[in-house]
């Protein structure tokens, strides 16, 4: 999920700092800033951007590298590449508590359509109530409930090898520091 929201970033970056390299930098010599923008990159404030006729303009070094690319300027030419340290697919607590979330909303649901299901059998099986009037619910329930199983070990699964992940990626961070 935070490659691409840095993909994003990055691009957004890039393609608004190509326009700014145009003509647009030609147009911009004499013109008088009009005011400052914060620059937030994962709610961090990396740097300020000014801002000329509506338009920003930041710094690419400085996002660039909180970003965890590389930036070298040589020759009047600006060079980003990625690098060696920058997480493919960077998991995050946040990512781990999001699919707890899920896969404990899905038990839930699952608890409850287990009862839902043991109360049209308990109703069918009294003699005084009409049996057919329960089937369809009962039936509805017998097929969901074990694809409603299968998508809560799916989750748990998931949930495994994101914390996996995230431990590994976490160990990682300790061995380079």
């Amino acid at each position: 999920m935070k490659k691409y929201i840095l993909g994003f970033v990055v691009g957004a970056l890039t393609f608004s700092g190509i326009s700014a390299v145009s003509a647009d930098v030609l147009n911009l010599v004499g013109k008088k800033v009009q005011s400052e923008a914060k620059i937030k990159l994962n709610n961090e404030i990396v740097d300020t951007a000014i801002v000329i006729d509506g338009k920003s303009y930041g710094p690419l070094r400085s996002v660039y590298e909180k970003s965890g690319f590389d930036v070298k300027f040589e020759k009047g030419v600006v060079s980003i590449s990625k690098a060696d340290d920058v997480v493919e697919n960077a998991v995050s607590l946040e990512d781990i508590e999001m699919l707890r979330g899920s896969l404990e909303r899905a038990k839930k649901y699952l608890e409850g359509d287990r009862f839902k299901l043991a109360y049209a059998e308990e109703m069918s099986a009294d003699p005084t109530k009409d049996a057919k009037l329960y089937a369809g619910e009962i039936e509805f329930y017998r097929e969901r409930l074990p694809k409603a199983e299968k998508e809560i070990a799916n989750l748990e699964a998931k949930l495994a090898e994101l914390e996996e992940a995230y431990a590994k990626q976490q160990n990682e961070k300790t061995e380079k520091h």
